[in-house]
């Protein structure tokens, strides 16, 4: 199942994003660090076809060293993506040093060859015409506002179609191999309201894994 990171600096909407779509319940507050470690969600596509959204912790400009040490580990989250959402607040004035930040921190981490979309989220406290403006000239990136889940269909498609392959790799059988489904063909409201982890689906692996070597 591919994996996509949301990742971003701090309060620019990455809970938010999650919860709208996978109908999640996790903590969203407009404070720093509202999120404290790695929070993980499936999200359902048609044709049965899923991935597994993780939330990370947001990130802070000249963030301390110890600090930095501290919250690494859920940044490395990212390191294992197939797919990255950096999700950027568009109403704050300091935004392209937000993405600079995270694009170093990224780096960092050695995440430069992973795909990303660019989501400039918080559309909704812009000027008509503004998203569109920022968004102009880049290769993957879309306007939304996370608060809205209609907002959230060209995200979804873009999804799609940059995770096509990655599906149809995964599906390859000697028997059999599953046609992707068109991307103008996606509804938004097909998500799975399924709140299982990624924690859960490992634990479960695990026992059924202790229960085959006990027998």
């Amino acid at each position: 199942v591919p994996v996509v990171a949301i990742v971003g600096y701090t309060n620019a909407g990455k809970s938010t994003l999650l919860n709208t779509l996978t109908h999640a319940n996790e903590l969203a507050e407009d404070k720093l660090f509202a999120t404290l470690d790695p929070r993980s969600r499936r999200l359902r596509f048609p044709e049965d076809r899923e991935v597994v959204l993780t939330d990370t912790v947001g990130l802070i400009r000249d963030m301390p060293e110890d600090l930095f040490a501290a919250f690494r580990a859920t940044f490395e989250e990212a390191a294992d993506a197939d797919l990255i959402l950096h999700v950027i607040d568009s109403s704050d004035q300091d935004r392209d040093q937000h993405i600079r930040t995270t694009e170093q921190m990224l780096a960092e981490i050695g995440c430069e060859q992973i795909p990303r979309i660019l989501v400039f989220n918080k559309a909704d406290l812009l000027d008509p015409g503004e998203g569109h403006r920022l968004a102009a000239g880049k290769d993957h990136a879309v306007v939304l506002s996370a608060l809205r889940r209609e907002t959230t269909r060209a995200l979804l498609n873009m999804m799609g179609d940059m995770l096509a392959e990655r599906w149809s790799a995964s599906a390859l059988t000697p028997e059999l191999v599953l046609a992707s489904a068109p991307a103008e063909d996606f509804d938004p409201q097909e998500v799975d309201p399924s709140l299982t982890t990624l924690d859960e689906m490992l634990e479960a692996s695990g026992r059924r894994a202790r229960r085959t070597n006990a027998a």
